[in-house]
């Protein structure tokens, strides 16, 4: 803005002049709007900053690429600050040639300032000498962020190698824990399939020796039983031979006996 501060200085400002005095004001006034009134109220809200920020960048770089504003680096600034040093009338009309700023009322001085300006494209005025400082600010701003961003670079390639560092300790003490916990799970793996094939060697020890002395017990418990039924029918034989025999002899008895008898009573008859 201090750039054309110089437009105070015209006698009686012309209203050309003025309204270009105007447009270049307002114009920097509604950047300064949003830097400076709005942009404070969301700096704790990082998005909605970062969105102000956006449009600040956006309507700057419209007004540049409209010609509604200029800044220092602009090739001509240095040649119209030069200019109005001398003669502010011709600086502001170089100006407002520069800016494509519409002008209706022509008279010498408007042909002097826009001959002064054309004169400076043609390469009169130190064109080339202020291009060229121009030239090396920039190219010291565009060293000075390139050795910024290279100092950025180097510290974020330093705290990747730390984190690349330090993952590699986390992996490799991840991977000695797994591979303890790994040695660790087999031996008990091993302690239990070896518990397990003896608790299943034992079981079976006792199963069979159950089922022997079950088995034993089984077939004393059938002999029992077929005894048992052989001696009650060995003693229903028994019972029915000596019933047999008895009866034999009494038959045999009671014949004879009976024969005897009545030989007798013949014989005593």
């Amino acid at each position: 803005m201090s750039s054309y501060d110089f437009f105070t200085q015209l006698p009686n400002q012309h209203d050309e002049y003025a309204a270009l005095a105007r447009s270049l004001e307002a114009a920097w006034q509604a950047l300064i709007n949003i830097s400076q009134i709005e942009l404070p109220r969301f700096v704790a809200n990082k998005e909605q900053y970062a969105s102000k920020i956006g449009i600040l960048v956006d309507e700057f770089q419209e007004r540049l690429e409209e010609k509604r504003i200029f800044t220092a680096d602009a090739p001509f600034a240095g040649f119209v600050q030069k200019l109005a040093e001398t003669d502010p009338a011709r600086a502001a009309i170089a100006l407002a040639y520069f800016l494509d700023f519409n002008l209706n009322n022509w008279d010498l001085n408007v042909a002097k300032g826009i001959q002064a300006a054309i004169d400076w494209e043609r390469g009169l005025h130190g064109k080339a000498e202020h291009e060229g400082h121009i030239l090396k600010k920039l190219k010291h701003r565009w060293d000075e962020e390139f050795n910024r961003q290279s100092k950025i670079a180097e510290k974020a390639q330093e705290h990747l190698d730390h984190l690349n560092n330090r993952s590699s300790q986390l992996i490799e003490a991840q991977q000695k824990r797994f591979d303890t916990s790994i040695a660790k799970y087999d031996q008990e793996l091993k302690k239990s399939l070896e518990k397990t094939n003896a608790e299943l060697e034992n079981i079976t020890r006792t199963y069979d020796e159950s089922l022997a002395l079950h088995a034993s017990v089984r077939y004393w418990g059938l002999q029992e039983k077929y005894h048992k039924r052989m001696s009650i029918g060995f003693g229903a034989a028994t019972i029915i031979v000596a019933l047999g025999v008895l009866w034999g002899l009494y038959e045999y008895a009671d014949y004879f006996l009976a024969a005897d008898i009545r030989l007798l009573s013949r014989i005593c008859g």
